[in-house]
Order: structure tokens, then sequence, then C-alpha cells
């Protein structure tokens, strides 16, 4: 139960955190970030990022039990040291992999939200639950301007932007638009296989948050 409550602890302190610093959204001009990402859109990264596709459908309980066990044991240190061959770090896999002049995912967030005083060290910021937490709220927060941009003002009450944002989490705004773009064009914007136009992995990712929503997690380990 106590590690069942620790992701949500961490997402509402990295709220707090923001709204205190009156971090802006850059997606709605006006507003908080906070006001704009809900809690809910964030608080499965770390299931979705420490778990296996296969596992999740074949031994869900196991697999998210899993998750919870690493926390409840190691708290604050779990998954810190955690980095995989592409460079994704820390418990919600944050990248920082420049590309030409452009800069990584982590330093992009460092630099759009000044106000929110991220650790600019991404190894650091990486392993800092809480900070890496916030980072992934921004992220959301710069990706939905990103398709606001794209896709019209009217995405923000689409019922598959949570996982629209969790599409580009893990394979960027640019695919998933263009997924996204395709699928209404076809007629399957709000059907499952809007995911068909995503890479494989990303298909994966959005598969997975649709098992955490349809089994309520975290929630149903709290009880």
């Amino acid at each position: 139960k106590d590690a069942a409550q620790y992701p949500p602890s961490i997402v509402q302190a990295a709220r707090d955190d923001l709204a205190a610093k009156q971090v802006r959204s850059r997606a709605v001009p006006g507003k908080l970030v906070t006001e704009v990402i809900p809690a809910d859109f964030v608080a499965p990264l770390p299931f979705l990022e420490q778990t296996d596709l296969g596992e999740m459908f074949l031994i869900f309980d196991d697999a998210v039990e899993r998750v919870l066990g690493n926390l409840a044991y190691n708290g604050p240190k779990a998954y810190t040291l955690t980095c995989n061959g592409a460079g994704a770090c820390g418990w919600v896999q944050f990248t920082d992999n420049a590309k030409g002049k452009n800069l990584g995912t982590y330093s992009t967030v460092v630099v759009r939200y000044p106000e929110a005083e991220l650790i600019r060290d991404f190894r650091k910021g990486a392993a800092d639950h809480k900070n890496s937490m916030k980072a992934a709220i921004l992220l959301y927060d710069n990706n939905l301007e990103y398709f606001i941009r794209k896709l019209g003002k009217d995405i923000v009450r689409h019922p598959r932007l949570k996982e629209l944002l969790a599409a580009a989490y893990n394979g960027g705004p640019e695919r998933a638009a263009q997924a996204f773009v395709k699928a209404q064009k076809e007629g399957r914007d709000t059907q499952d296989s809007w995911t068909d136009g995503l890479l494989r992995e990303t298909r994966g990712f959005v598969a997975k948050l649709r098992q955490l929503e349809e089994h309520n997690v975290p929630e149903r380990y709290l009880d």
C-alpha cells in the first residue's frame, strides 16, 4: 500500500512545486501548467516505462507489483542508476539526445520552462523522482503546444488526448500527430486503431496505458 501511494505522492509534490513557482503553460497562455496537464495524465509513467509489454498482458499484476516492490525497497533511490541503450534514464526514462543544433528533450524542457528551476544536469535531474516528474509534466505541456499548433485548439477536448500525449512522450509529437491526422482522415481518431500509424514501440506504450487504466492502477493497490 505504501509503495502504491509513492508515485501519486511524487506527482502531487511535483505539481505543488510547479504551482508554487507559478510555472505558466506554453500550450494554453494565461494558465498554469498544472491547470492544463491533469495529474492522471502523468501518473502512469513509472509503470509505463518500467514494465514489459508482454508481461502487461500475460502477468499484469506481477509486472506492476515488480515496480511497486522496487519502489518499496529502494524508495527515492529506485531506478536512479537506470539508463538504457538509447540514453533514457531514471524512473520515467527521460532522454537528452541532441540532434544537430537541436537540444535534447530534457535540455529543451529546462530551457523552455526556466521558472520551474529544474536540475540542469541531465543525469542528476533524471535520477531525482520529483524533478523528473516535474520535467515530464512540462514535456506534456510542451507537446500539447505542438498539437494545438498542428491539430487545432479542439484537440484539448479530444477523448484520445491522454493517449496522444503518451504517444508523444514515447515517440515524439511529430510522429504522434502524423498518425492522428491519418486516423482522422480515415475516421478512426476515436477508435483503438488510431495508433496504427505509430512506431511499434509507441503502439505498445499506448497499449500498456490502456491496460493500466482498465485495471485502475495504482488505485487498485491502495486498498
